[in-house]
């Protein structure tokens, strides 16, 4: 039975990994919720949600009923620029879009069970981390589907592993789950996917998934505009491929006619949720938030200890690592990878907040992680990873001992001992591999100047 059981693993290791990875996940995730008693479901998580009850339980998309309401205004925030109308959430719809169908599992199971269906009791609470968690999942297994066109199985396996238990994305999947991060994880994944499929075999139905998953990005994180550039660019790595894509767009042009069409049918809702509440066609919520895009802090949002990706996913600098050897291993990705990821890397840098608040690390960067998986598999299979049995191991400690460190600062930062957005060098080593914090650990936090972040100076 342990032969045969060796023998699958050593065959598909990659879908034994994912598997092992849903079993896990999915008991962490009812584990979570069992004692979370919903803290998850607060702050901005709570504006990105509203719109769903205010259809689904209000029919009323202003959320006027907020008004005089000490239970709904302490869930529904924003500026009220019509008396008439309710207040104006800060972000898009996108992510009421992603939510909708584990609140409308919520919804039916809330009626059924006896639960006030409001949109915040428990079983929409449930549903909603089961959602997230059907995300990250989905997300693993396209970006899988993705990596096996390129590489072996082993190296396959180790970045599913690694992305799922050594990185951020586990806390934002399983902690909190109501950040848009999984879900942009497994849009980007899905529009990798989509993309090398649809030059492969030019379809209308590929076209236009294409551009609903292109499109939901863009409602979901409005920057994200800078994603079209995976589907322009995919599979282009010459000046030979340049002229290729261009009498293949002559060939198919109609075909690139519907990506517009579609990002304008998945905005329109957007523009006349603005028209109807601050009687302008284009609102720009953030007020005296924005991009200094001449003042990029990309150090700080890579290496800081306040947030460096580096700092506390480690593991992702193998991704970082892997782009060079693109041109031999996946050839497709060799200049939109780098490419895309350094000019979304460049604008996440450049935001206001280059740390984003609280949270554990850089959260912005998990939306990148689906390029970055692609180095990353590069660089395992660039070590051979699986041909011999010693250097096999050794990847498998390293990648092991990475995402135990992943589990352990997850672990520290729920019970309060990493700070959310206060960390410094000083701090970091002195809690280092320590479940509890030494006395007097407040004295080496550092928290930011939120006012003087507002006006682009620098630490």
């Amino acid at each position: 039975m342990l032969g045969s059981l060796w023998k699958v693993v050593a065959e598909q290791p990659s879908k034994v990994c994912f598997w092992a990875l849903f079993a896990v996940l999915l008991g962490a995730t009812l584990y979570s919720e069992s004692h979370s008693n919903g803290t998850f479901l607060r702050q901005d998580v709570l504006q990105y949600y509203s719109y769903v009850p205010a259809v689904f339980v209000h029919q009323d998309v202003s959320m006027k009923y907020c008004k005089g309401n000490a239970y709904y205004q302490q869930k529904i925030w924003g500026e009220t620029l019509r008396p008439e109308m309710g207040p104006v959430q800060k972000y898009t719809i996108g992510m009421a879009v992603m939510y909708t169908p584990f609140f409308l599992a919520g919804h039916l199971h809330a009626h059924l069970a006896g639960w006030t269906p409001d949109g915040y009791t428990p079983p929409y609470r449930l549903w909603l981390r089961l959602g997230i968690l059907a995300y990250l999942l989905i997300g693993l297994v396209f970006l899988r589907k993705l990596l096996r066109l390129y590489f072996s199985d082993w190296p396959v396996a180790l970045v599913l592993v690694s992305l799922a238990l050594g990185t951020n994305l586990l806390f934002y999947t399983i902690q909190a789950p109501g950040m848009p991060h999984t879900a942009v994880f497994m849009l980007v994944s899905m529009l990798m996917w989509y993309s090398v499929r649809f030059y492969a075999a030019p379809s209308w139905r590929l076209s236009f998934l294409i551009a609903a998953v292109a499109s939901l990005l863009t409602i979901v994180r409005p920057n994200h505009l800078i994603l079209w550039a995976i589907p322009a660019l995919a599979g282009i790595a010459s000046v030979a491929d340049i002229q290729a894509r261009l009498r293949f767009w002559k060939a198919h042009w109609l075909k690139l006619l519907i990506w517009p069409l579609v990002l304008m049918a998945f905005v329109t809702p957007q523009l006349l949720y603005w028209k109807l509440l601050t009687d302008q066609w284009i609102y720009y919520s953030y007020g005296e938030e924005g991009f200094f895009l001449r003042s990029p802090a990309i150090g700080k949002v890579l290496f800081s200890f306040r947030k460096g990706l580096l700092i506390y996913s480690p593991l992702m600098a193998l991704g970082f690592a892997g782009m060079i050897w693109l041109r031999v291993k996946a050839r497709d990705w060799a200049l939109t990878v780098p490419l895309v990821v350094g000019m979304a890397g460049y604008v996440i840098a450049s935001w206001w907040c280059w740390w984003y608040g609280g949270g554990f690390g850089n959260r912005a960067f998990i939306d990148l992680f689906p390029l970055l998986a692609v180095g990353m598999a590069a660089f395992f299979e660039k070590l051979r990873f699986g041909s011999r049995l010693i250097p096999a191991l050794a990847i498998s400690a390293f990648v092991a001992a990475f995402c135990f460190l992943n589990l352990f600062q997850s672990y520290q930062y729920h019970r309060g001992h990493l700070h959310h957005d206060s960390m410094t060098a000083q701090a970091y080593i002195r809690i280092f591999g320590r479940p509890n914090p030494p006395p007097g650990i407040e004295r080496w936090f550092d928290a930011p100047d939120y006012d003087a972040a507002l006006k682009g100076e620098p630490e």
